[in-house]
């Protein structure tokens, strides 16, 4: 599942009008998230997948964990999964989102 997102993910970044570059995220204390996408501004967006139809706020500590350690480089932390609904989760004083893998955004707009 992670590889499929990682592949759609590189298909739009080739017509972006944005360049972009795509990251691992590890901590020293083994705190990760799948992939990390970074502006050339230096702007981070986190993202994690998980093929479960549900999620919970655990399934956004590394995002959590992410989105401390890049400070005020942080955009958003998105978490791609199985179900059918966008649920924006709050940690902390941030939101993150829980994004359908088959959802149109564009028409969610």
């Amino acid at each position: 599942m992670e590889n499929f997102v990682f592949g759609e993910l590189l298909k739009h970044a080739t017509w972006s009008e944005e360049n972009v570059n795509f990251y691992h995220f590890r901590d020293t204390d083994q705190h990760e998230i799948d992939l990390v996408i970074e502006r050339s501004d230096g702007k981070v967006v986190g993202v994690e997948v998980k093929a479960s139809m549900t999620v919970t706020t655990q399934d956004f500590s590394g995002l959590s964990v992410f989105a401390d350690y890049a400070k005020d480089k942080f955009l958003h932390g998105v978490l791609f999964y199985s179900g059918d609904k966008i649920l924006p989760f709050k940690i902390n004083h941030r939101t993150f989102l829980a994004l359908p893998i088959s959802a149109n955004l564009a028409k969610s707009q």
